[in-house]
């Protein structure tokens, strides 16, 4: 590939602990009292009553015990088999490490569906078509969006496929590596079918883009001038503005860092209505901080 860079709940035990206080007729010794201390039987080697194995109680009902493999039975996230995230500082999955285990490589298995020209190699244009349909180019998954300018150390979903700049292709492996090395596809929410005025307040765009007279108002970040940064909105392409969306991009510096102050919203609008979106915001008029 050549260009890389585009794209607990923690549940209390409650131990109750019952206190029993003799009654007068144990005080006094009774007959019975004599009888039943004499009884040889309670309590005796040859009671099968035992006590029950801690470890074997799953005390954070997430259904593993300590003894199936739990490292933390406190945590009802945190169980074998988990899904993990890295870096954040919870081994989920009991793994002894706080990074997701890679799953099986398929690019053998992909590269035929991916690779549309028969060139035997993958393009980014290739990538972001069929990550367009599905997430997972070999399993089921929702359209997804190729991250782009993200942050080498962290991750934004694991759901979806990596493809790696070594030829690899995985299931999202969430380790942080996706621009770095890989183009990385992420998967989209489910199609609700809304329209883009919907969309647009749904996903609470509009909390801080709506202008007056009904128009878009354009964020400037810190640093940026204003009449060049309103002038040039719309002279986005739409993956930029896909991308925007999806992760929470505001815009990229000079030296090809993003940064991000909106939310994310690959988890809550699909690609479908974040393409509509896009072109309902492409009808209105566009205004800067200054102009309302």
């Amino acid at each position: 590939m050549k260009d890389s860079s585009t794209v607990a709940v923690a549940m209390a035990a409650f131990v109750a602990f019952a206190m029993g206080c003799p009654g007068p007729e144990e005080e006094a010794g009774t007959d019975d009292t004599a009888a039943s201390a004499g009884d040889d039987t309670a309590g005796s080697p040859g009671d099968d009553t035992a006590a029950p194995d801690p470890l074997a109680t799953d005390d954070d009902l997430d259904g593993f015990a300590e003894n199936d493999g739990d490292c933390n039975d406190r945590n009802d996230g945190v169980y074998p088999g988990a899904r993990e995230r890295s870096h954040d500082g919870v081994d989920s999955d009991c793994d002894g490490e706080d990074l997701p285990a890679l799953s099986e490589d398929r690019f053998d298995e992909a590269l035929p569906l991916l690779d549309t020209d028969g060139d035997q190699a993958v393009s980014f244009a290739e990538f972001e078509t069929a990550c367009a349909r599905s997430a997972m180019v070999v399993d089921a998954a929702n359209p997804g969006v190729v991250q782009t300018h993200v942050s080498c150390g962290g991750t934004n979903s694991c759901r979806g496929m990596v493809l790696h700049s070594w030829e690899a292709l995985y299931e999202h492996d969430c380790r942080g590596v996706n621009s770095c090395a890989g183009w990385s596809c992420v998967e989209t929410a489910t199609d609700a079918g809304r329209d883009g005025a919907t969309a647009f307040t749904e996903a609470r765009c509009d909390w801080c883009h709506s202008g007056s007279d009904g128009g878009f108002l354009v964020q400037v970040p810190a640093g940026e001038d204003p009449d060049a940064w309103v002038e040039g909105f719309l002279e986005r392409t739409d993956a930029q503005f896909l991308a925007a969306i999806a992760f929470g991009v505001s815009g990229v510096s000079a030296d090809g860092v993003a940064y991000a102050d909106m939310p994310a919203h690959y988890g809550v609008l699909s690609r479908a209505e974040m393409e509509t979106l896009i072109a309902y915001v492409r009808t209105l008029p566009i205004e800067g901080p200054s102009d309302g």
